[in-house]
This record gives structure tokens, sequence and C-alpha cells, in this order.
């Protein structure tokens, strides 16, 4: 099973990107859109942040 752990600035992503359909989040947008800051930021300043989580 896949897990997301973004960092807290998929909040302002959330917000962003607005409701979809039935007032529901969109949650996969507000990722993409946070990936591609995240891309922008790498080519920029590269850098590498790893989590592992186990259970």
């Amino acid at each position: 099973m896949g897990r997301y752990v973004p960092t807290s600035d998929i909040f302002d992503k959330i917000e962003e990107t607005g409701l979809g359909v039935g007032g529901k989040i969109q949650l996969t947008n507000a990722l993409s859109k946070l990936n591609t800051v995240m891309e922008i930021l790498l080519k920029v300043k590269p850098m590498m942040q790893v989590m592992v989580l186990n259970g």
C-alpha cells in the first residue's frame, strides 16, 4: 500500500486547488502542484529528502 507523507506545504496547495465535485478536496491535484513546485526547487537548489516509514 502506498502512502503520501507530504510536508505542511500541501495545505496551501489544497487551498489553491479549491473544492471539486461534491465539495471534495482535490488531493491528487494538490499533490501534483506541490510536486511541480518541488521539481523547480530541486533544479534551482539540488537536495534530497528521504523519509522511510515502517509499519
